[in-house]
This record gives structure tokens, C-alpha cells and sequence, in this order.
């Protein structure tokens, strides 16, 4: 609730509280407010030992307080009523985790770091965090030890490589590359789906975002490597195709690929023509290929040859035009705008 006015009265003792607030829930009070030029921390009624760090706000967890306070020249977490253990530094590196009811951090003590739940478990000692990403129901963090780097999830720490890149958290799974030497290997939480000379990362381009992974429905990862001097598509650690010059995913947004029928679609240039992939299946040569998209279950796409441009669907070529829009579904057809010889038109293509 907002206050009428800047100051309260709780329990005899007069407060200021920041911003003219008050957070709680049904059964728990709690604020931050300052007195005396101080920050301070009352819960329930009851001031907390501690001051408030100038940099901490206070955090409402499933309606439980999480705040950094500073004792006795350490920093503390109070959480739900019960305190951490101090530590040297806690700054304010805070992940969230399954729809925000659970609270993680990462903790300096004695030159070294440590990953904490808050009112649960601490893992470590590491050398080093150097990165912290949120799943749904984990987390994951990349650490140093020794010179080595590996990824802690949920606590488990997996298998340790010279660098580790291109963490990607799709749904609860974490994908990453790890380097060993000359080798690459790409990993799968802590699983290894393969060892390879390069993991290719198509550029981004005006269509698509930078990819280095992408998962169909059922967890199949798909993602691309360089052998030999040719780039191949790999499917949960197998090749689906390979021998392409050049290629980038058909993104339906920036976190997922098409899928059909199983099988990741993807844009391949070989010899400097383009062609739709999908897994194994290799669509016809094209002097250029955008929009590619799944609809309804069809393989939609607008390719340019010979100075034309033409929807193409599942494979069977439409008429060609001097140029076509972007198109898009209308209920169960295809509607696109063409210019030809001078002349605009609306086209509708049934499904």
C-alpha cells in the first residue's frame, strides 16, 4: 500500500520509508527504510542486525524478503526469516528460477566464490564466475578452476575445458561449446553429443539472429560443424547433411527454428546457390531464397531465379512475378502481394 505521508509509526519506533512504500504479503511485513542517515531492514516487526547495502533493494520472493545486509564488516542474505552465513562480498548478482520462487546468488569468501540457494545449499569453492544464466527450474554458471572452465547446473559440475562459449538456455536444457585443445565439443547439460574440429555458428543476417543451437519439441538439438572444410548439419550428435559452402537456420523467432516432420529447416549455398534443407532432404537450387517458413505443415518459401521471384510450397513452383512481398496466412491460403510489368496484385495460394 502507498502512505500518506513519508514517515510511520511501527511499534513506537519512527521510520522513513524509501519511495513511500510498504511490500508485504497476507502474512509477512517487510521494508527497508532509513533512520538517522542509516539504511535498515524490519521484518514482521522486528529491525534485522544489519545495515542495508546502499546498492540492495529489497527482494519479494513468492512473498518472502531477500535482502544483502552488512554485519560486522561481511555481507549476509536475509531470506524468509533466516540468515546466510557471512561472506566477504555478495554483490548483486541475483537469478530467479522456476516462475520466481526460488532465489539463487553468487558469494565471495576468502578469494573465493561460491554459488548459493538462497535459505538452501552452497556449492563450491571456485576460483572464478564468470557467468550466470536463469533456466526454468535451474540454473547454470560458467566457472574457473585451475586454469580450467567447466558449467555448474543445479550444483553439478561437468566437464572441464580450456574455454567455454555460446551457453544457450532453450526451456530447461543448457547447450554450450566447450574447446579442449584443438578440439570442440558441443555438450547438451552435462552430456556430450560430440567432439568436432569447428562448431559453426552462422552470422546473423537481416532475416535470422545468431544461432548456435536449436531444439525441436521433443529435445532433439540440432547445430552445425565444419569438417574437412565443409559445413554439416548435426542432429543430436549425428549428421543429417553435409557439404554446404554456406548456411543459416529458418528462424521462426529468435529462439527456435522450423521443425518438419522431426527434421530442423535450414538455408544451404553450395556452389553459390541457395536451397532449402530439411535434414537430409535438399530442395532445389536457387539463385536466392527468403520468407522460408512452415505453414500448416507446408514448407512455404519465396525463391529468385533468372531475375523472377515465386512462392514456392512444398516444393511445387507458383507463377513467376518481377518481385513478391512477404507473404502470409489468411484462414487456409497464402496471401502475398506481387508486382509485375508495372503492376501491383494481391495473390491468395490455397493450402
Amino acid at each position: 500500500m502507498s502512505l500518506v505521508r513519508s514517515n510511520i509509526h511501527f511499534r513506537e519506533k519512527l521510520y522513513e520509508v524509501n519511495n513511500g512504500q510498504i511490500k508485504g504479503s497476507e502474512d509477512v511485513l517487510f521494508f527497508q527504510a532509513r533512520r538517522d542517515g542509516t539504511n535498515i531492514f524490519v521484518y514482521n516487526g522486528t529491525e534485522i542486525d544489519g545495515n542495508v547495502k546502499e546498492y540492495a533493494a529489497v527482494y519479494a520472493v513468492s512473498g518472502k524478503p531477500a535482502v544483502i545486509l552488512h554485519q560486522n564488516g561481511k555481507d549476509v542474505v536475509f531470506f524468509d526469516g533466516n540468515m546466510s552465513r557471512p561472506y566477504d562480498e555478495i554483490p548483486t548478482t541475483w537469478t530467479y528460477r522456476n516462475n520466481g520462487t526460488v532465489l539463487d546468488f553468487v558469494a565471495r569468501d576468502q578469494n573465493k566464490y561460491y554459488i548459493v540457494e538462497a535459505g538452501g545449499k552452497e556449492y563450491g569453492p571456485y576460483d572464478q564466475v564468470l557467468a550466470s544464466y536463469v533456466m526454468n527450474t535451474r540454473y547454470a554458471h560458467v566457472v574457473q578452476d585451475g586454469g580450467s572452465q567447466s558449467v555448474v547446473i543445479q550444483g553439478v559440475k561437468g566437464p572441464a575445458f580450456d574455454s567455454i562459449s555460446s551457453l544457450t538456455i532453450i526451456d530447461d536444457d543448457a547447450f554450450y561449446i566447450g574447446k579442449r585443445g584443438s578440439k570442440m565439443f558441443v555438450i547438451k547439460n552435462q552430456e556430450e553429443l560430440g567432439e568436432y574440429d569447428t562448431v559453426w555458428i552462422p552470422p546473423p543476417s537481416k532475416y535470422t539472429p545468431q544461432r548456435p543451437f536449436v531444439v525441436s519439441q521433443d529435445g532433439n538439438a540440432a547445430y552445425f560443424t565444419v569438417q574437412n572444410q565443409t559445413t554439416a548439419l548435426i542432429v543430436n550428435g549425428k549428421i543429417a547433411s553435409n557439404s554446404f559452402d554456406e548456411v543459416s537456420w529458418a528462424l521462426k523467432d529468435d529462439k527456435s527454428a522450423f521443425w518438419k516432420d522431426g527434421k530442423p529447416v535450414f538455408v544451404g549455398r553450395k556452389n553459390g546457390r541457395y536451397l532449402v534443407v530439411v535434414g537430409f532432404e535438399e530442395g532445389k537450387q536457387y539463385d536466392e531464397i527468403q520468407s522460408v517458413a512452415i505453414v500448416d505443415g507446408h514448407l512455404v518459401y519465396i525463391a529468385r531465379d533468372a531475375g523472377k521471384e515465386f512462392i514456392v510450397i512444398d516444393g511445387v513452383e507458383g507463377t513467376r512475378y518481377d518481385s513478391v512481398s512477404p507473404f502470409r496466412q489468411l484462414c487456409d491460403k497464402i496471401g502475398f502481394t506481387v508486382n509485375d510489368k508495372n503492376k501491383v496484385y494481391l495473390v491468395q495460394i490455397p493450402l
